[in-house]
């Protein structure tokens, strides 16, 4: 592959808001990939996808790009947040 959302997994008999371990979660999706191969459009789709799926938001914010945080075929990682539509059209106005 040459673009995934980097895992996370549960941990078990962990509090609530400690549930999962691990860069990636349901409101904040971080997608590894490969600089040379990849386009920034298919990145931002598959972290609208996450946001949407786990029901987090209607579309994800690019928040951060990091680098060798993933794989060596896909050493860098854009990090998300989920933003519903009515909370980015408060924070226009």
């Amino acid at each position: 592959h040459k673009v995934f959302l980097l895992p996370r997994r549960r941990n078990a008999g962990a509090e609530e808001g400690k549930l999962y371990v691990g860069q990636s979660r349901p409101e904040a999706p971080v997608v590894c990939y490969n600089g040379w191969v990849t386009k920034f459009d298919e990145l931002q789709k598959m972290a609208d996808a996450e946001c949407v799926k786990h029901q987090t938001g209607d579309y994800a914010e690019p928040v951060e790009q990091d680098v060798f945080t993933c794989r060596l075929l896909t050493p860098a990682a854009w990090k998300f947040k989920c933003v519903k539509k009515e909370e980015a059209e408060r924070t226009d106005q």
